[in-house]
């Protein structure tokens, strides 16, 4: 399961540093993805993401990315569309 946060205003972007951290500490094999358009690649790495995308399409690649180079318990059916 990959974790996921969007930010739609700067308001929301206050918590985001606590839940990336309580995520991580629950699942820390895990992806966690942010993005939105207040956030940024320098927000992402300040708050211990693993990857920050400015839409959807970016993230969409990135995990399909993840999926072929470790490859899928399920096959190709986890592949990820948008």
């Amino acid at each position: 399961m990959r974790r996921r946060m969007s930010a739609l205003l700067s308001t929301t972007m206050a918590n985001m540093e606590t839940i990336v951290r309580d995520i991580k500490a629950k699942y820390p094999d895990k992806a966690i993805l942010v993005g939105g358009a207040p956030l940024s690649a320098d927000f992402c790495a300040q708050i211990g993401a693993s990857f920050y995308s400015p839409n959807p399409q970016g993230a969409v690649e990135f995990l399909n990315k993840i999926i072929a180079e470790h490859g899928s318990r399920d096959g190709d059916k986890n592949k990820i569309t948008s």
